[in-house]
């Protein structure tokens, strides 16, 4: 090669390292930290958003948070005491049960979803240890027939202030005339937010029809056991050996039906010996599995034939479903 293109080369190759070295330095300087501060306007902005958002948000959230407190029994532990109380001994005295009795027992605060979403610091504390809800027990017992104690637990389901009923203990008397009972229920209250004053709705008698028939059959009220028939004439030729005796439906009785964690559920007592069972979905008793629920009723398969069994009765006093 030739003197005048080796000049040529090496000024081409000093120019390129010039170029690499004069973009090296203003990536550095200047392109470098142009696009971080435009990523971080970016994410201040997608912040800002964020928030405009919430704050547009807050109104519909506050009438919601209002909605609740309103359907509270008020805004402190004394308040809401006084009222949940006043309230169960006015529906044991419009039900008439005897002996009632009403109180309250623990309480258990709810602190903020903020104590998850918010950082510990000086600015966030106020928010992180705010108390978001409290919950409140409280129970009534005393003694009444089935209809009585069904109306009460129906009557405290009716009310307007938020409540969970807990547990409900029946202990039969009598055959079944009369039963000791215990209500137990959780009720709740916001701290700081007094609810409305409104007037007490009024309950609708005819919401207790749904539980008339379970009612009326009382399934804890043990019945005779049907005489036995008359023996039959002998023949004068031999009998065949005796076939195995028959389920007793007709003992079984069924007494609740209920949707639980576990799935459905049908409740059955004996009527003759005081056995208790609980069938789940695809269990039997006898040959009759427990194959769905259908309102207050149960739905048992025997062989390929579905029959209808509803609370209060007994197996063998079934209907048969259409295919």
């Amino acid at each position: 090669m030739t003197p005048r293109p080796m000049m040529i080369a090496g000024a081409l190759v000093a120019l390129l390292i010039a170029c690499l070295l004069l973009w090296s330095g203003a990536e550095a300087v200047f392109f470098g930290p142009r696009r971080d501060l435009v990523g971080q306007i970016a994410d201040a902005q997608a912040a800002v958003d964020k928030s405009r958002n919430r704050l547009d948000d807050m109104p519909a959230l506050e009438r919601q948070l209002t909605s609740y407190a309103d359907r509270t029994l008020g805004s402190d532990k004394e308040e809401v005491d006084a009222h949940l109380r006043q309230r169960l001994n006015r529906i044991a005295e419009t039900v008439k049960v005897a002996g009632a009795t009403v109180g309250t027992g623990s309480r258990s605060s709810r602190q903020s979803p903020a104590r998850r979403a918010f950082p510990r610091s000086a600015s966030w504390d106020a928010l992180r240890d705010e108390i978001d809800l409290v919950e409140l027990d409280g129970w009534i017992s005393g003694e009444g027939s089935f209809a009585q104690v069904m109306q009460l637990v129906d009557r405290i389901e009716a009310e307007p202030w938020l409540k969970r009923i807990d547990y409900l203990k029946l202990d039969p008397k009598d055959n079944g005339e009369r039963f000791g009972f215990t209500v137990r229920l959780t009720t709740l209250y916001l701290p700081g937010r007094s609810p409305a004053e409104a007037a007490p709705a009024a309950y609708d008698r005819s919401r207790f029809q749904r539980l008339a028939s379970l009612v009326e059959s009382n399934p804890f009220r043990l019945r005779p056991p049907r005489p036995a028939p008359p023996p039959a004439a002998p023949e004068a030729a031999p009998s065949p050996p005796p076939s195995p005796p028959e389920f007793p439906y007709e003992q079984w009785v069924v007494t609740g039906v209920a949707q639980s964690q576990a799935g459905e559920e049908v409740w059955l007592r004996n009527s003759s010996t005081g056995e208790t069972r609980i069938l789940r979905v695809g269990q039997s008793i006898g040959k009759a599995v427990f194959a769905s629920l259908r309102g207050d009723s149960a739905v048992f398969r025997i062989d390929d034939r579905h029959f209808l069994v509803q609370a209060g009765r007994n197996l063998n006093d079934r209907s048969a479903l259409n295919p």
